[in-house]
């Protein structure tokens, strides 16, 4: 009778080891979850962010163009490098789009046109 016991003993001390392995590994489970879903939105919201300074990068080039070809022979120059772009102002509305009021403020002219 007291072998029975001891055996019945340690099944229910191994079963209940199991039952909290498992409840730890679904807490786990639901961190590494949560964990890989804001990753996911962390990258669509780069995805996105790329997207829109490839727009702008792109708005810039054709403006540009457009005031090479507008100035073709008078001092080109000066087209070329001037100032209140799109793409600055877009640069400018990427922090207010996205809600990040410091996205912006650390670009300037001069690191943006590379002068």
């Amino acid at each position: 009778v007291a072998f029975l016991q001891n055996i019945s003993t340690t099944q229910h001390e191994e079963a209940a080891a199991w039952h909290k392995e498992r409840a730890e590994m679904q807490e786990r489970i639901k961190l590494l979850e949560s964990q890989c879903e804001a990753h996911e939105r962390l990258e669509l919201d780069m995805i996105r962010r790329v997207k829109m300074l490839e727009f702008a990068l792109r708005q810039e080039r054709e403006d540009r163009l457009t005031l090479a070809r507008a100035n073709s022979g008078s001092d080109r120059t000066e087209s070329l490098v001037g100032g209140g772009s799109a793409f600055h102002s877009s640069i400018a509305s990427l922090g207010a789009l996205s809600g990040d009021s410091t996205a912006s403020p650390a670009l300037s002219k001069g690191e943006l046109s590379g002068t």
